[in-house]
């Protein structure tokens, strides 16, 4: 994944509503619009965003995007490429961390204990 397209997700992340790619450029102007827009037609391929709707800009439409993968999975994936863990591995090594509070622990008992009694 280029920084282009993680910037993209981020921003995609951090707003509320569905972005065109004018909003992508107004909230980094860093990036210029050739790159913005090929980034754009990358990502739609790989399935990590897709196109949400229209919206009016001026006197023409522009689609929305939205990410179709969560930061997580970008995290897990990322890692799993680095390390060539497998899920259990990955997941066990986190849990032998002093990662989690409390709190988190019993979230991930009761998702286990869902997933045992399915």
């Amino acid at each position: 994944m280029t920084k282009t397209e993680m910037m993209i997700l981020e921003t995609l992340w951090e707003s509320e509503t569905p972005l065109c790619a004018g909003d992508i450029l107004a909230r980094n102007p860093e990036v210029k619009e050739i790159t913005l827009r090929t980034a754009l037609k990358n990502m739609l391929k790989k399935d990590l965003i897709s196109v949400d709707g229209m919206i009016q800009r001026t006197k023409n439409y522009a689609r929305t995007f939205r990410a179709n993968v969560t930061s997580e999975e970008i995290l897990y994936n990322n890692a799993k490429q680095i390390t060539n863990l497998s899920p259990f591995k990955f997941t066990c090594s986190l849990l032998k961390k002093d990662t989690f509070s409390k709190e988190e622990l019993e979230t991930l008992k009761s998702i286990i204990e869902e997933r045992i009694h399915q």
